[in-house]
Parts: structure tokens; sequence; C-alpha cells
């Protein structure tokens, strides 16, 4: 008797809105552990190559899908960077210097107005100065253009709620080389890891939910993008930079630096270390953290300059990439001064430190020698 009216309590007389609601309940329920599956789409970030002006041979990244679109330039002849925002749209865009990111010297106040040609992807572009000097006429050729690993899983009702969210950019090569076949998959399968992880290890106990939904005016969107960007792609070496960008509360979000470079030996894929390029019986790294040291005194980092942190170990110096003129060093915020700091980028060329580098053939190809 008592059974029969819990379920005419509980169950409506049009039994059809009792089927949909259980679907509802049960479809959520599958969704939600689903969600941590990632998705992958084309991304408007592309990896160009072309002649520069009087920087000569470039290699650039362009990011349109940014706040603001973004080009970043490196010279391959000498490793310099430089940074330009810009305002527009997909069609046409006004991009501005913004620094020179460790480089010696004043911004050059250059101006890149640019115009894309999407079929196939084409910058033509006119390189000025804020003075009108004379301009320079440049062409970009897409090498490579990226694609996005995407998931999200959560529960939100306008401001009520939690959601977990995950952003991977991978690099994927019109015409790749077995290495760059071979290290674009090790770095989509790390993504796709990364994702997962994320995903599946950020979601809030029942307690915490139930707190999200109650306390309306507080939220818990946690995101993680994670991008690898090219920063030297040559015949003998391919140098990848993965920047992290990670919020999971607190004041601001935290980034953090993976560097990998691998090359092509006995017909598979090898990552390089630092100790590689240098002989055995060379004094290599008191000289390279004096060249570090120094550079990141020159560019004020305040826990280098009052001493509280030193260069000393083998571990300062495992994020670096190559580029035909040296090695360039990373060093995130916090490891050489305050979050306000940033990161910083320290160029050491091959030239000064010639006495104690191997004469190894890949090392030479690189170097064009």
């Amino acid at each position: 008797m008592w059974s029969d009216a819990c379920v005419a309590a509980f169950v409506p007389r049009k039994k059809w809105w009792f089927i949909v609601l259980t679907v509802a309940v049960v479809g959520i329920a599958l969704v939600i552990p689903d969600s941590r599956r990632l998705q992958r789409e084309p991304a408007k970030r592309y990896f160009l190559e072309g002649e520069f002006g009087e920087w000569g041979r470039v290699q650039a990244t362009l990011s349109l899908d940014t706040y603001e679109p973004c080009l970043e330039v490196t010279s391959v002849s000498s490793g310099a960077q430089w940074e330009f925002w810009g305002t527009g749209d997909e069609q046409s865009v006004r991009f501005a210097e913004q620094d020179q990111r460790g480089q010696s010297g004043p911004p050059t106040n250059r101006v890149i107005r640019a115009q894309f040609n999407h079929n196939p992807f084409k910058i033509q572009a006119t390189v000025g100065t804020l003075t009108n000097a004379p301009s320079v006429e440049i062409e970009f050729k897409t090498v490579a253009e990226y694609e996005c690993w995407s998931g999200r899983r959560g529960i939100r009702f306008k401001h009520r709620g939690w959601d977990r969210e995950y952003k991977g950019y991978v690099p994927v090569f019109r015409e790749p080389t077995e290495l760059e076949r071979a290290a674009m998959r090790v770095c989509r399968e790390d993504c796709v890891a990364a994702g997962k992880e994320f995903l599946g290890e950020a979601e809030p106990d029942w307690r915490e939910t139930i707190h999200y939904f109650t306390q309306p005016t507080e939220t818990s969107h946690w995101y993680e993008e994670d991008y690898c960007q090219i920063e030297h792609r040559g015949r003998a070496v391919l140098s990848l930079r993965m920047v992290a960008s990670t919020y999971t509360g607190g004041a601001h979000p935290n980034s953090s630096t993976r560097c990998r470079n691998f090359r092509w030996q006995e017909g598979r894929l090898h990552e390089i270390a630092l100790a590689e390029l240098f002989r055995e019986d060379g004094d290599w790294l008191s000289r390279l953290a004096e060249m570090v040291t120094a550079d990141l005194k020159r560019q004020e980092a305040s826990w280098i300059v009052d001493g509280s942190v030193k260069v000393s170990k083998p571990e300062h110096l495992n994020q670096f990439t190559l580029v035909p003129a040296g090695i360039v060093f990373y060093f995130d915020a916090y490891e050489m001064g305050s979050y306000a700091e940033g990161r910083y980028r320290v160029f050491v060329p091959f030239a000064q430190i010639e006495p104690v580098l191997k004469k190894s053939e890949w090392l030479r190809e690189l170097r064009g020698n």
C-alpha cells in the first residue's frame, strides 16, 4: 500500500514526462565523464618562413585567434626575436613592435602592415617604422598550421557551478620530413595526455559542488592552455618550446616552459640533451653559467641582482632551444624574479663558446658550416 503511494507521488500521471526526466538524468551522468575526451579542430595559428629585410631569413608564428593578433619573428642567422601585437581583422592587420625579448639595444619601432591571402595562406606585408622610413615588401610562406585539441567538463547554470577547460595547440607541417613527422607525433601524444589528466583530476568533490551552486557570486572556472611553439626548423634540428598557462584559483594564472630539441639519429627520433653540445673535457657549465648570469643582470632580474639565486647547476639550464647562431635559455616567472617581471630569455652565441663545443656533424649542419 505504502509503495503504491510512493510511486504515485513520484511518477506523474503522464508517464512520458517521467521517461523524459529519466533519460535526461542518465544522459547527464553519461555525458560528464565522456567530456574528458578531447575534440580536434583547426586553429587560426600559423608557422611561417620568409625573407625579412635586413634580418635576412626569418621564421615567424602568427596567432589570429588570440585577444589581439600576434606576430612573433625570429631571425634565423642571429637568433634575435621580436614580438608584434596588432589590430584589425583576418584580412588586414597593423602590427606594432612591443619589445625585443632579451635583446640589447633600443626598440626599432617597426610597424608591419599585413594583408592575408588564405588560399593558400600567405602574408604580403609592408615593413616600415613609426617615423615613416623607407619600407620593405616581404612575403611569408606557410610551413605549418596549428590544430587545437580541446575539452570541457563541469556543471554550470548561469553563474553557479564549476567547469574545467583545456586547450592544446600542436603544429601540423604541410610537407613534413621524417624528423618533423615523428616529433609532432610525440607532441600530439603529450598534448592529449595533458588534457585528459587536467580534466580528469580537476573535478571537485560533492561538498565543493554544492558550495559553487549555493554561492552565486563564486565561480570555479579552471583552465589549462598548452602551446607548442616552433622556435627553429632546420634540416638537422627541430627546436620546440611548450608553454603551459594554467589557472586553478588564486590571484593570477601561472605559466611554465618545457623545451624539447629533436634530431634524426640512426633512423629514429632522438631528443638532444644540453651536454651533447659540449666536449667532456671542457668546463662548459661554469662558462655558460657566467654568461647567463651576466645577461640576466643586464636585464635586471631581481633575484640574480640581489644574489638570492645563482645559476650553477645543469638543471638551472635545462630549458633551452637551438638556433643556427647559438643557444637560447628560458626562465619562467618566479625562477629569476617576481611574477611581475615575467619570464627571461638569454641568448648565448656559439661563437663565444667555441672552445668547449663538440665538432659533431649534426652541430655543424645546424650552424650551416
